[in-house]
């Protein structure tokens, strides 16, 4: 997978080690000053960096907001116990192709609730990630 930099909405973000309710991600996506420089499949995509102890469950949602204030939810990864977290393929605990959606507006967050008291908090990273080869952008002077 490849990715920009600018279009993550968590590297690898700690969530903490209580429960937290309405925690977002530390980075918005601004689409008004979105350029990609990969063609192809945009996944979005929510995984665990770590195995996270102590706690019960994990939540993400990615949002979306003409306003950087009201947001409504785009796609949920309901709550997931944390032993069927760990256990997921690479920690993945949301992948979905946002190629097209037309329902995504100017800003993109990643939402995330945690259950229990942990002992090692989860770590997240969030975003925008393709397979595509780079596309070159011609200049001449």
């Amino acid at each position: 997978m490849i990715t920009e930099t600018q279009r993550l909405c968590s590297d690898k973000q700690a969530l903490g080690t209580s429960a937290v309710s309405g925690a977002s991600s530390t980075n918005i996506l601004d689409n008004v000053y979105e350029k990609r420089v990969y063609d192809g499949r945009l996944h979005f995509i929510v995984k665990l960096d770590n195995t996270p102890t102590g706690g019960t469950s994990v939540q993400a949602k990615v949002q979306t907001s003409a306003d950087n204030s009201n947001w409504v939810d785009l796609h949920d990864t309901g709550t997931v116990a944390l032993a069927t977290a760990i256990a997921k393929k690479d920690g993945v605990l949301l992948d979905v192709t946002l190629n097209d959606d037309p329902r995504i507006l100017r800003y993109v967050r990643v939402a995330y609730t945690t259950v229990g008291s942990f002992t090692v908090g989860p770590v997240v990273t969030a975003g925008e990630f393709t397979e595509a080869a780079p596309t070159h952008v011609k200049s001449f002077a």
